[in-house]
C-alpha cells in the first residue's frame, strides 16, 4: 500500500511536470514600433549645407606685393584678377599701405550657376524684394599675415574678368547688403551712392582680338569692395505674380528638407519658406507664366532624397512632390545640369 501511494505521487508529479512543460505563456514579444518624426520646427532653420552636396571650393592663391603697375592672379582664361600697384592696406585706413615684397593671400569664390546657388542656399532676391537674374556673385577676401586686408580708395580699383559664354548685357553692379549675419540671410542691392560709386562697375566683354586676355566673352568688374559683390538684372516688378505652394509626404519636414524654385530660362533661384502650420513650403512674387522647376533636397534616416516638378507658374494651386532616394553624387550631377 505504501508502494502504491508513492507511485501515485510519482504519476501525478510527472503529469504536473508535463503540464508545466506544455503551458502556453501569456507574454507575447512585441517589437518596439519606430516612431516616424513628422514634426515641424516653428522656424525655418534647416542649414542647407547639411542637405545639399558641398559647395564648390574657393580659389586660393597668393602673390607678392611689388613696385610694378599691378599684380595678377590668373586661373586659365576663366578668371583674371588684377590688383593695381599700391592698393593693399593692412587696415581699412588709407595711410597704412602694405610694403613691397609682402605676401598676400587671396580667397575668391565665384558663383555662376543655379546649382551652385542651391548648394549655398542662396535666394536671388534684392533687398527691396525684387527678383534677380544673376550674372555672377563674387566673394573676394584678401589676407596679410593671416589677418584681413583691404583695398585703398586712393588708387585704381581691383579689376576682375570672369568668363561666361552667355553674358547678360542688362546686368548691374551689386553688393551684398546684410540683413543678418552670413550670406544666406542677406540680400543684394545697388551700392549706396557716393563720390566713389563710379569705381564699382560691371560690363560685358565679347571676344577681344586674338592674343589679348581674356580670349572669350564674360563679365568685367572694377571694384574697391573686398567682400561679396556681383552682377544681376532686375526682373520687372510690374509683372502679374503668383504664389507657389508645395506639399511633400509627411516625413519630409522643414527639419530635413530644403525646397527651391529654379527658373528654367534665367539664373534665378528662390528658396521656399516653410509653413509649419500648413506643413508646406511656399514662395511669393513669382511672375505668372514663368517656367519653373521645383527642387527638394532631403536627408531622412541617413539617406538622401531628391524631388523635382516642372511646370508653368500660372496659379497658386498646390504642387505635390514625392522625393526619390538618390545618392549625393546623383543629386550633385542633377544640380550641375540645371
Amino acid at each position: 500500500m505504501k508502494l502504491l501511494f508513492i507511485n501515485i505521487i510519482t504519476f501525478f508529479s510527472g503529469c504536473l511536470f508535463l503540464l508545466a512543460c506544455n503551458k502556453q505563456t501569456a507574454d507575447v514579444f512585441v517589437p518596439n514600433v519606430v516612431q516616424i518624426d513628422t514634426t515641424w520646427t516653428n522656424v525655418d532653420s534647416t542649414p542647407s549645407s547639411t542637405l545639399t552636396p558641398p559647395a564648390t571650393l574657393p580659389i586660393i592663391d597668393s602673390l607678392e606685393v611689388g613696385d610694378e603697375d599691378h599684380q595678377v592672379i590668373n586661373v586659365g582664361d576663366s578668371l583674371i584678377l588684377n590688383f593695381p600697384q599700391g592698393g593693399f592696406l593692412s587696415t581699412n585706413q588709407s595711410n597704412t599701405p602694405i610694403k613691397s615684397t609682402s605676401k598676400i593671400k587671396a580667397d575668391i569664390t565665384v558663383i555662376k550657376t543655379k546649382g551652385e546657388l542651391i548648394r549655398r542656399g542662396i535666394s536671388t532676391v534684392a533687398k527691396n524684394s525684387q527678383l534677380l537674374n544673376i550674372g555672377n556673385l563674387v566673394g573676394l577676401r584678401i589676407f596679410y599675415k593671416g589677418n584681413p586686408a583691404f583695398w585703398s580708395q586712393l588708387v585704381p580699383p581691383i579689376q576682375l574678368h570672369i568668363r561666361d559664354t552667355k553674358p547678360n548685357q542688362s546686368v548691374r553692379f551689386l553688393v551684398l547688403q546684410p540683413v543678418q549675419s552670413g550670406i544666406r540671410d542677406s540680400a543684394w542691392g545697388i551700392p549706396p551712392v557716393s563720390p566713389l560709386s563710379f569705381l564699382n562697375t560691371v560690363s560685358v566683354y565679347n571676344n577681344p582680338p586674338s592674343g589679348n586676355n581674356p580670349k572669350s566673352s564674360g563679365y568685367f568688374y572694377t571694384t574697391t569692395n573686398v567682400g561679396w559683390f556681383g552682377s544681376a538684372a532686375f526682373i520687372d516688378s510690374t509683372l502679374p505674380k503668383t504664389r507657389i505652394n508645395v506639399f511633400l509626404p509627411i516625413t519630409f519636414t522643414n527639419k530635413n528638407t530644403s525646397v527651391f524654385a529654379v527658373f528654367d530660362a534665367q539664373k534665378t533661384v528662390l528658396k521656399l519658406i516653410a509653413n509649419p502650420k500648413g506643413k508646406s513650403f511656399s514662395v511669393a512674387n513669382v511672375p505668372i507664366n514663368s517656367k519653373i522647376t521645383i527642387v527638394s533636397i532631403s536627408k531622412y534616416n541617413g539617406e538622401s532624397y531628391l524631388g523635382t516638378s516642372s511646370f508653368t507658374a500660372n496659379s497658386s494651386s498646390p504642387v505635390s512632390i514625392v522625393p526619390i532616394k538618390k545618392t549625393m553624387q546623383e543629386i550633385n550631377h542633377y544640380l550641375n545640369g540645371l
